[in-house]
């Protein structure tokens, strides 16, 4: 019954850690995910850096000169997670204003993963939680995806970064008609700085030669280089330094917040009930003690009242038992104490409960008063009481001790069902005397150890409920406590030496 209501004062507290730690997993790995996932891949970045170039393959090249190019990435559609981007990369010359160079490409991007669609695994920009490894990645309007390969951790700004380098060549023939029918190729190479919980470029440098080759021998017809401006990679930093701080409080503050308030609801209800237990068990003691009260008060009367005819009834029996009788009336009257006997003892059990006296402290030895409490009962013939005790001085009330131990070596004797063995020993420890009675008995069972020190509480036809707990009573007033163990059945007395 108990862990029935347990568990029923537990499905309420249980169905809120459920939900609680439900709505944290669904939030870490189903929200943040998607939260970060969902890239801004729309922006604007400026580079700044020196080209050289001829128009012909009689020409020479001239000596370099200052170019800025604009590279602006912008989605155009959205049909669920694909995205439709056009980027447009366009080189201008520094000097004249002269449009260098123009690349447009439209790609079809997965928004959660940051990837083509077309080609596959590869990634079109660096993804959150960039790892220390090799990625196939598109970053530029340019012919081909770049593989980048992580190099070192780096810092640009204060802020740490992955620096990754890229180096390909790539058949730019179609850029160049003006050197049709001749192959122009690019010898190209990068470094990337990635800052890796945002997958964000805040610093990328890049250079390149193209070339014509004829008779084996490369005939440069562009030669540059760019970098980020320092500008445009302040506001790269600032604005990846922003995501980390969301992404902290998506992965850090959202599910502590999820989780205190989860312990604190799963806290506050079990804390409720938990009080509400103790406040209807506090209401169901107050009744049963209420209704003990009433009943001890009653049993005494009736105790009172039985005990004077029975005294008249067990000396009339002691005048009888004089005179010279046959064996049937010997055995009647032997029949009648027995009888006299029980009802004294059950008696005495019920004004033992109904009756609180107070403790009578002297220095007393245990085994005097187990061996008054022996002495003081009829122990059957085929039932041997073992015992073997030390003296051990204690302050207590013998008289009243000797009731408890009266209580339990005829709880044991009647466990043996008229046959069989009760040992009872004691030993000293620290402070403590531990006095144990033990029989060879069946056990108590299980079902009921936790019953069996309740008032009222019996397995015997004609036992009154009331010897174990005048018993526990008995024992708590002298500052110890009694257990019970089964298989064998032992009833353990703790009790201090020096009992105030």
């Amino acid at each position: 019954m108990t862990f029935v209501k347990y568990s029923k004062n537990f499905i309420l507290p249980s169905i809120v850690l459920a939900i609680g730690i439900f709505l944290i997993l669904a939030w870490t790995y189903g929200a943040v995910p998607y939260l970060k996932a969902g890239h801004d891949f729309t922006y604007y970045e400026a580079y700044a850096g020196k080209l050289s170039s001829i128009k012909s393959l009689e020409d020479e090249l001239p000596a370099p000169t200052p170019i800025y190019v604009n590279y602006v990435q912008r989605v155009i559609s959205e049909d669920q997670n694909k995205l439709k981007i056009f980027s447009t990369f366009v080189s201008t010359s520094a000097v004249t204003n002269e449009v260098i160079w123009e690349s447009n490409s439209t790609n079809l991007v997965d928004k959660n993963t940051g990837k083509y669609i077309d080609p596959p695994n590869t990634y079109f920009r660096f993804p959150p939680d960039t790892k220390k490894q090799n990625y196939l990645a598109y970053i530029y309007a340019s012919g081909e995806p770049q593989p980048f390969v992580f190099e070192e951790d780096a810092f640009v700004n204060n802020l740490h970064t992955y620096k990754f380098s890229c180096h390909l060549v790539a058949d730019l023939s179609d850029s160049y008609p003006e050197f049709s029918p001749n192959q122009v190729f690019s010898d190209y190479s990068c470094n990337a700085w990635i800052e890796p919980a945002t997958g964000d470029e805040v610093y990328y440098e890049e250079k390149w030669t193209d070339y014509v080759i004829q008779n084996g021998t490369k005939i440069p017809v562009s030669i540059g280089n760019t970098n980020t401006l320092k500008s445009t990679s302040d506001i790269l930093v600032e604005r990846t330094n922003e995501k980390i701080n969301l992404f902290y409080i998506y992965e850090k503050i959202i599910p502590l917040f999820l989780a205190l308030l989860t312990a604190s609801m799963f806290g506050t209800i079990v804390l409720y009930q938990k009080q509400k237990q103790k406040i209807s068990e506090l209401r169901l003691r107050e009744e049963k003690a209420a209704k003990l009260q009433t009943i001890g008060l009653l049993a005494s009367r009736l105790a009172h009242d039985i005990r004077n005819p029975l005294s008249v009834i067990k000396a009339t029996v002691e005048i009888m038992s004089i005179n010279k009788n046959t064996d049937a009336e010997s055995n009647a009257i032997a029949r009648i104490n027995g009888a006299i006997s029980r009802i004294s003892y059950q008696i005495d059990n019920v004004l033992d409960f109904v009756r609180s006296k107070p403790l009578v402290l002297e220095d007393a030895d245990i085994t005097t008063i187990v061996n008054r409490a022996i002495k003081s009962m009829t122990i059957p013939e085929q039932v041997s009481v073992k015992h073997d005790l030390s003296p051990i001085k204690i302050r207590c009330d013998p008289k009243q001790l000797e009731v408890v131990f009266v209580n339990l070596i005829r709880n044991a004797v009647e466990a043996l069902d008229g046959t069989g063995e009760i040992s009872i020993s004691a030993i000293e420890k620290g402070n403590f005397v531990h006095i144990s009675v033990e029989d060879s008995g069946k056990g108590v069972p299980a079902d009921i150890m936790d019953k069996i020190f309740e008032p009222l509480f019996t397995t015997k036809q004609t036992g009154t409920g009331l010897g174990l707990i005048s018993c526990k009573n008995i024992v708590e007033m002298h500052g110890g406590k009694i257990t019970v163990s089964s298989n064998p059945s032992i009833f353990t007395v703790v009790l201090p030496k020096n009992s105030h």
